[in-house]
């Protein structure tokens, strides 16, 4: 149950059937009290937003897949959220 409701609240609905589309996911572009917020930057490293070294740096903290994994896993392709190893996610 837990990887669900994680998967979902960090992918959102996608297509996948029988969900609220309002659940955007916190990597999707969304509104929250009127105001468009798109969060995807702060994760895939187009953003330094990682203090590395006490230097800023972007990180790409979704290399394995991004939400293809949390898809998978919502859509019942795979039994659990499958990302690769020796990947920042």
């Amino acid at each position: 149950m837990m990887q669900s409701v994680v998967a979902l609240a960090f992918a959102g609905k996608g297509d996948i059937p029988n969900i609220n589309p309002e659940i955007t996911g916190i990597l999707n572009p969304g509104v929250f009290e009127n105001t468009a917020v798109h969060l995807l930057p702060w994760f895939n490293g187009s953003i330094d937003s990682t203090n590395l070294n006490n230097q800023p740096v972007g990180i790409d903290w979704l290399d394995g897949g991004g939400t293809a994994p949390l898809y998978a896993f919502l859509r019942g392709d795979t039994d659990t959220v499958q990302i690769e190893e020796k990947t920042n996610e």
